[in-house]
């Protein structure tokens, strides 16, 4: 018994897209019929629209033209695997159920790495870096999702926003409208300066809203306690 539903059988990828823009956060494993019955789109090009929405996410193709493999590798999809329709029903199922626990078992693990590690991406690269070192982030003056990553020995402007990152991981706290601390890291809050620190000697550090004070000296007595 796999632990998995369907949670969409469509041949629209308009729908498909309208999930994945409702919902980024959920784990997902797609199957596409490579000849999709759309007048719009392909299966090939609605999986470049998702990869461009979910890099990581697992795809499977159903296809009846072995030679249409070449085209998901000159697009660069990556698919998990190509299903051949013309295989038998049981070949078929077999193969769709290893599938679903390869994708069950990369989000496992994938899910304890995200727990410790942040992801961003620089142009057309991933990286990670450790959560604990990460102090804060900051909202670039008239950018649209673009922060600044201040970190131990590091700085660095990445293509997101504080919103998307305050819901990714829920130990970093608005203090300020520009600004999201990470409350673990925090060193000490001056109740005068309205200014939270991230080391012992006071050179990083970013300011906080009045209006945020009450709610921060909160967190951080519930993370001390």
């Amino acid at each position: 018994m796999l632990d998995v539903k369907v949670v969409l059988a469509t041949d629209d990828p308009k729908k498909i897209l309208n999930l994945i823009n409702h919902d980024k956060n959920s784990q997902y494993l797609f199957i596409l019929d490579i000849e999709l019955a759309s007048n719009d789109i392909t299966g090939i090009e609605l999986a470049e629209k998702i990869r461009i929405l979910l890099p990581f996410t697992d795809i499977v193709f159903l296809t009846s033209h072995e030679e249409l493999a070449m085209l998901t590798l000159e697009r660069r999809i990556s698919p998990l695997n190509y299903i051949l329709k013309n295989k038998e029903s049981n070949f078929i199922e077999s193969s769709l159920r290893k599938d679903i626990r390869l994708t069950l078992n990369r989000i496992t693990k994938v899910n304890k790495i995200n727990n410790d590690q942040f992801a961003y991406k620089i142009r057309n690269r991933y990286y990670t870096i450790p959560l604990n070192e990460i102090y804060f982030f900051e909202s670039v003056p008239n950018k649209v999702n673009r922060v600044i990553l201040h970190a131990k020995n590091r700085l660095l402007e990445i293509s997101s926003n504080l919103k998307q990152i305050e819901e990714d991981q829920s130990i970093f706290f608005r203090c300020h409208k520009s600004y999201s601390i990470h409350v673990n890291n925090v060193k000490y809050y001056d109740p005068n300066l309205f200014k939270v620190y991230f080391d012992d000697d006071k050179q990083s550090f970013c300011p906080v809203a009045v209006r945020k004070v009450r709610q921060l000296k909160k967190v951080l007595r519930h993370d001390k306690s």
